[in-house]
């Protein structure tokens, strides 16, 4: 026996169209929440590798007889942390009063009421960088140690993170 036909639509249509845009608006949100939980720990992560740079550059800065710093580190350690595959990482070290120390002396400043340590994103050269800036001391005198790294790490990794989303969720 054949079922009657209706003028309207049928119900599993009717069904279809009521449930598929609250079913997308879900998935988007998951999709979106996935990708935010996802990327606060890369960031972080990405960070703290630039405070531990930070913190071996502080280490390392000496007061000499007249009170001026110096960095005491071989130039083979500084390659070794500027060593990056996909990044190019920079880094300044300035005494309390500004005056440059040690590094890429044009590197940008962070703002100088920041938390210790601090993180902000920054133009150098014209290209898009993570600072993070570290205040210690070194001897009597005080110093800032501010590392620069450039994002392509950070943003393959994100893109990857959100395709992944995508697809597991789809």
């Amino acid at each position: 026996m054949k079922a009657p036909k209706t003028n309207g639509t049928s119900i599993r249509r009717q069904l279809l169209l009521t449930l598929f845009l609250p079913v997308a608006a879900v998935l988007v949100a998951g999709t979106v929440s996935d990708y935010i939980t996802a990327v606060r720990p890369l960031t972080n992560a990405y960070d703290q590798a630039l405070l531990d740079s930070a913190l071996v550059i502080a280490a390392n800065v000496r007061a000499d007889g007249d009170g001026h710093l110096r960095l005491a580190l071989a130039p083979d350690a500084l390659d070794v942390l500027r060593a990056d595959s996909r990044d190019r990482i920079y880094f300044r070290v300035t005494s309390s009063d500004g005056s440059f120390v040690a590094g890429d002396a044009d590197l940008p400043d962070l703002d100088p009421s920041y938390e210790n340590p601090a993180q902000m994103d920054s133009l150098y050269h014209g290209t898009p960088i993570r600072l993070v800036g570290y205040k210690t001391f070194a001897g009597n005198s005080a110093l800032t140690v501010t590392m620069g790294e450039t994002l392509n790490k950070r943003t393959q990794t994100r893109s990857r993170i959100l395709t992944t989303s995508i697809a597991t969720d789809l």
